[in-house]
């Protein structure tokens, strides 16, 4: 009976510890490595951008141990569709995925079409037809061109910094791109001979996804961007990321004729004080 017992014991200690390695599991957290200002490694090999900052506060709040992998896009979906990547920190949200995985958004992506000054002029998306479009692999602009128009040329590469040079080179007509990503490393790389010429209508919420059947990581995620969004650490990351290139022109101005006019104001008043002592 005594024997009896101390089985029961070890059978409970064992599933008490086996719970505890489930729990203190590291997270693998996977990411693109070169779509600024989300996520991307900068030039001195460190990880960085919103979505990096945001999953490294969202592990502090939340006492995960996390590991975070950034490569090429289309490697990281396939490391993920494996299921040797826990969770992705930044997906577009779509119908075609809706039936494959989980969302957490924590913001949203606007697409673009990006044009050389020489390239045909575009009216809708529809003119799309007959032209060699530039688009990132299994990005959600690709999956939505496959399935849109089978007349429409798809150029497939790594990154948006590739299809924007590609662009910039006067290789194809046209590059299918995130909007913020697309303004950021035109001004990064110096692309002065593209802008965007067509705004996608609608916005794809973008966050954290899981597969289907692991909901129970997807809610740890969930719970830290609550946290963090009441503490307002999520806007603080926001700002520090998207701040400036929200920004159009003319607030950029408003603001330099603000600092101006202060700075004349102080002048002003200390000629002022200056002529009556």
């Amino acid at each position: 009976m005594l024997k009896g017992f101390l089985l029961c014991c070890m059978a409970v200690f064992s599933v008490m510890a086996d719970d505890t390695i489930i729990t203190n599991k590291r997270i693998i957290i996977g990411g693109d490595y070169y779509y600024p200002p989300y996520e991307f490694v900068d030039k001195n090999g460190k990880q960085s951008g919103y979505n990096v900052e945001l999953s490294q506060e969202i592990a502090e709040v939340m006492g995960l141990d996390i590991a975070i992998r950034l490569g090429k896009w289309g490697e990281i979906r396939e490391l993920f569709d494996r299921g040797e990547i826990d969770i992705l920190q930044g997906m577009a949200v779509s119908k075609e995925r809706a039936h494959l995985y989980a969302f957490s958004p924590h913001t949203f992506v606007n697409q673009s079409i990006f044009a050389r000054n020489d390239s045909p002029v575009l009216a809708s998306l529809a003119d799309l037809k007959n032209h060699p479009v530039i688009v990132q692999r299994n990005g959600s602009m690709y999956d939505l061109l496959v399935n849109l128009d089978k007349s429409i040329e798809l150029i497939p590469v790594a990154t948006h910094a590739d299809a924007l040079r590609l662009l910039a080179s006067g290789k194809h007509d046209y590059a299918v791109v995130s909007n913020l990503p697309g303004l950021y490393l035109s001004q990064e790389l110096g692309l002065s001979n593209i802008k965007p010429v067509y705004s996608i209508e609608g916005t794809n919420k973008y966050g954290y996804a899981v597969k289907k059947g692991n909901e129970e990581l997807l809610s740890q995620f969930s719970q830290g961007l609550a946290i963090l969004k009441n503490t307002g650490r999520q806007q603080a990351i926001y700002e520090k990321w998207f701040g400036a290139l929200q920004r159009s022109p003319w607030t950029q101005f408003g603001l330099f004729a603000a600092a101006v006019a202060v700075m004349l104001i102080f002048q002003l008043l200390g000629s002022t004080f200056y002529l009556f002592t």
